[in-house]
């Protein structure tokens, strides 16, 4: 019997592979202001309250009392800081409010929407205050809205040039200079242009680069920083507006994961690649990361557009037809599969399997058209991308029909979970991670911040929907399913929580068939380094046992 291509369970690699030290720079200071301001938000899931204390620049004992603002627990989506006072972003149920906090009052309502909005900073001036709405119900082609600290509304900018949809970018940095860099999708792809909200006034900017660019401001208010993102990569470039020219500061080798100015107006951030995993960086110059030296060579991944669908082909493939293939599917409107070191997917290649990173339609990076092309068919444009790309390779030989798993996290695990029962006849088994099993029920778990994305994703609610709700859910099709499952999800996720995803493990349990589950100490998403480690533990435990039982099934006696 030829044996299977799966390799036993590595924990020493996988162990190494989870716990890489964390790339780091400098930061930069940040402006003396009367009061600090802090968060805390225990699990990483926005809910959680919000605190201040005289800042310990004003000679404040470094024990004084931190101040509890609301008295409670809140859904805050963003704050940001004057010299003497802050604003916030609340989200309940039903709407979203904006207060301003004057210390030591009581927090004050100064606006209130029924739609998702989210702030975006105040003028260099502490004046005004910037805000991406979605007034109309469609955050996916939302509005700006300038207001003064009273909540009147200044200015909104909803279009540019002829095109519905505008999202923010931030203020000049220059007290008195009210411009905004913003984007737009006039050309199809996101690019930056400048408004001037009490002018009544846009001018877009032109860069030449292909793909999808997004600016922020430099020091001076002189120049923009563009990240462009290009088939899976993004590079770094400066514009300047006195010389109209532009200079490459990052190539595209890899993804800009952060980026941020010092206080010398420096460029300075975080890069990372497929096979040389992350490094600090100051404008041009790249300084690896100090402790990672992995004992096996890291894969390059390769990026192709199969059957028209952008992905990344992870492995090599084997001759012998017996290789396993995983398809991970992407993670959510706002996010793409992109090359970069990842922890999950570098021990699986590790362990023999060949992976297709999957940017399907709905995923951003590619462009309006690209990521608008699920609405109305949330779920299974997607599938259909995936089937796709599965049929091209195995057409190509690459991939072996019989051998193909599906996987994702958070949107890619509800893909997943919805994929075990509408194409039961192509997977050999599912991992999803923080999935969505359930959407008629998730509202009720859900935090207000993405529930009110939800609703507009599927243009209502299941009150008002249901049977479109219904039809996306994964539960629907569960009695279809025949593959075993493994599901990951965090106890205290309020993107995908965890009882709807219980109730879909222990609906696919009661009909008989193979379900896991592991529910962690945290949200959405591994918290820490060991968490991490558990989780690919169990991951390739699962895929190993039941790769190897179906090879020799089908192996049949020596």
């Amino acid at each position: 019997m030829t044996m299977p291509t799966v390799t036993d369970l590595n924990p020493a690699l996988i162990r190494e592979r989870s716990s890489y030290p964390k790339a780091a720079y400098d930061a930069p200071l940040k402006p003396a202001l009367k009061y600090e301001w802090k968060f805390e938000d225990r699990f990483g899931n926005r809910h959680g309250r919000l605190f201040y204390q005289l800042s310990r620049q004003s000679g404040v004992s470094a024990n004084a009392q931190w101040v509890d603002v609301f008295k409670r627990d809140v859904h805050q989506s963003e704050f940001f800081a004057g010299t003497d006072f802050t604003v916030t972003a609340i989200a309940d149920e039903d709407s979203f409010t904006i207060y301003r906090v004057f210390p030591p009052d009581d927090p004050v309502e100064i606006f209130r929407q029924i739609g998702k909005l989210e702030l975006h900073g105040l003028s260099a001036d502490g004046q005004f205050i910037l805000i991406q709405s979605a007034r109309n119900g469609n955050w996916f082609r939302p509005e700006l809205v300038v207001m003064g600290l009273h909540g009147d509304v200044l200015a909104r900018l909803s279009e540019f040039a002829g095109v519905t949809g505008c999202w923010a970018g931030a203020w000049a940095p220059v007290p008195g200079d009210q411009r905004i860099v913003f984007l737009h999708e006039a050309t199809g792809f996101f690019q930056p242009a400048i408004w001037s909200p009490f002018e009544a006034r846009t001018e877009n900017v032109s860069t030449n680069l292909e793909g999808e660019v997004f600016a922020t401001w430099d020091r001076s208010g002189h120049a923009l920083i563009l990240k462009r993102c290009l088939n899976g990569r993004s590079d770094l470039h400066r514009l300047s507006f006195d010389t109209r020219k532009i200079e490459t500061i990052q190539p595209l080798d890899g993804t800009v994961w952060r980026h941020e100015l010092d206080s010398e107006n420096r460029v300075i951030g975080i890069w990372t690649s497929s096979h040389r995993y992350a490094e600090s960086f100051r404008e041009h110059e790249r300084f690896p990361t100090a402790g990672f030296k992995p004992s096996v060579p890291l894969k390059p991944w390769l990026f192709r557009r199969i059957a028209g669908v952008p992905c990344f082909v992870i492995g090599d493939a084997q001759s012998n037809g017996r290789q396993w293939t995983i398809f991970d599917g992407y993670g959510s409107y706002a996010y793409h599969h992109s090359d970069g070191y990842n922890h999950k997917i570098q021990p699986l290649v590790d362990h023999g399997f060949q992976v297709v990173m999957v940017n399907t339609r709905g995923c951003n990076g590619f462009g309006r058209a690209w990521r608008e092309s699920t609405q109305g068919n949330l779920g299974f444009t997607e599938l259909e991308d995936l089937r796709r790309v599965r049929a091209a390779l195995i057409t190509e030989g690459l991939v072996d029909g019989n051998r193909t798993i599906i996987t994702g996290d958070s949107w890619g695990g509800y893909m997943t979970l919805l994929a075990m029962g509408t194409q039961p006849d192509i997977w050999r088994m599912g991992m999803a991670g923080e999935p969505v099993g359930d959407f008629e029920h998730i509202g009720m778990e859900a935090s207000p911040i993405i529930w009110a994305a939800t609703r507009s994703q599927f243009g209502g609610d299941p009150q008002t929907d249901a049977a479109v709700y219904r039809k996306a859910s994964p539960l629907t099709y569960v009695n279809a399913i025949r593959a075993p499952v493994l599901m990951v999800a965090g106890k205290y996720d309020l993107l995908c929580p965890p009882k709807q995803n219980i109730a879909f493990a222990e609906a696919l349990r009661a009909r008989g068939s193979e379900c896991e589950i592991h529910i962690f100490e945290g949200a959405h998403g591994a918290p820490d380094r060991e968490e991490r480690i558990r989780q690919n533990i169990i991951m390739l435990e699962f895929l190993v046992r039941h790769c190897r039982a179906f090879d020799t099934k089908c192996a049949g006696p020596e």
